[in-house]
């Protein structure tokens, strides 16, 4: 579970109200990355972990895109049926 707390904390120091310089966001995105690898117990070339860099901004928005805070007082379904009445 320490993996876990350390992932919070990083991103929660990385969000920030403040306008920030692109270096500022690169550098940002580089040490997400380099705390997630970590601690999937994942090593990466120099190529791979660029190419993690490159994609990660869109990966990212892409699961912020997932959550709908509207539907947070929704109980969720225990079943699924396909048919529509």
């Amino acid at each position: 579970m320490a993996w876990f707390a350390r992932v919070v904390a990083h991103l929660a120091q990385a969000r920030s109200t403040r306008p920030r310089e692109e270096s500022e966001v690169a550098a940002d995105i580089r040490a997400t990355v380099t705390v997630l690898l970590d601690t999937a117990g994942i090593t990466a070339s120099a190529e791979e972990f660029d190419k993690f860099t490159d994609s990660y901004p869109v990966l990212r928005a892409q699961a912020d895109g997932l959550y709908l805070p509207h539907l947070d007082t929704e109980e969720p379904a225990l079943s699924f049926d396909p048919v529509v009445e």
